[in-house]
């Protein structure tokens, strides 16, 4: 198993992107927009020009636009509306300015808490977007969270099916979200649906889960593979 530079190349893209354009919604009402819109154009730069690690020509990755792209911009506008509210209210507020000297409005206690949680998403859209997987003639190379390992085809004990649903917590946003008239994205949440995927149990007793949204089309050929090399599948397995 080897780390690779994938994850945390994939981390700090959006890191400072996200930076960027929440100093640029901060301040919006300051600075105005042309200073505003320097720092947005800046963030949407270093997302869109921060080269990807390369992977090896046969690689089987997700489709970015569902997986990577879609849940990149949902985070990028929840994190930063959030952060930037306080900052919004403020100006509403001119004693706050004075003879407290507070730099946000009070509002950030309970909205900042709300962009800690909505920014758990670029964790999952840097999980995507470093995924890759190629079916070598002895086995599975698969790239995840930050390093690669070779996976034999004799190692696999078992092919079980996958299903996981968002984090419990995370429902938390829906009722924030039609509160501040983010209908849109309250609706996603409420009609998520649980990801699936395959599990790869293994000999050394470790598991590696693949969800299949998004990569439907490279699934049916690693599942082929599998079969072809003999590898159990569980009774109720992916089929």
């Amino acid at each position: 198993m080897g780390t690779t530079p994938l994850l945390s190349r994939e981390i700090a893209r959006r890191v400072l992107a996200l930076i960027l354009l929440c100093i640029g919604l901060a301040v919006l009402p300051v600075a105005g927009a042309w200073t505003s819109s320097a720092f947005l154009v800046a963030a949407l730069a270093v997302y869109l020009v921060v080269p990807r690690a390369a992977r090896p020509a046969s690689a089987l990755t997700y489709d970015l636009v569902p997986a990577v792209y879609g849940p990149d911009v949902v985070g990028f506008l929840l994190t930063g509306v959030f952060f930037a509210l306080p900052f919004w209210a403020r100006m509403g507020e001119p004693y706050l300015w004075g003879d407290f000297g507070v730099l946000v409005h009070p509002s950030a206690l309970l909205v900042w808490p709300l962009a800690l949680i909505a920014a758990t998403i670029f964790w999952f859209s840097a999980q995507y977007a470093s995924f890759w997987l190629v079916i070598e003639d002895e086995g599975l190379r698969i790239n995840r969270l930050g390093s690669a390992r070779f996976v034999a085809f004799s190692s696999i004990v078992e092919v079980r099916p996958m299903r996981r649903g968002l984090p419990k917590w995370f429902r938390w946003l829906t009722p924030l979200l039609i509160a501040a008239s983010k209908f849109g994205a309250a609706g996603a949440l409420l009609l998520a649906r649980d990801t699936t995927g395959m599990t790869l149990v293994l000999d050394d007793g470790s598991e590696i889960s693949i969800p299949q949204e998004a990569f439907e089309k490279h699934m049916r050929r690693v599942l082929s593979a599998l079969r072809k090399k003999g590898v159990v599948f569980a009774p109720d397995g992916t089929s």
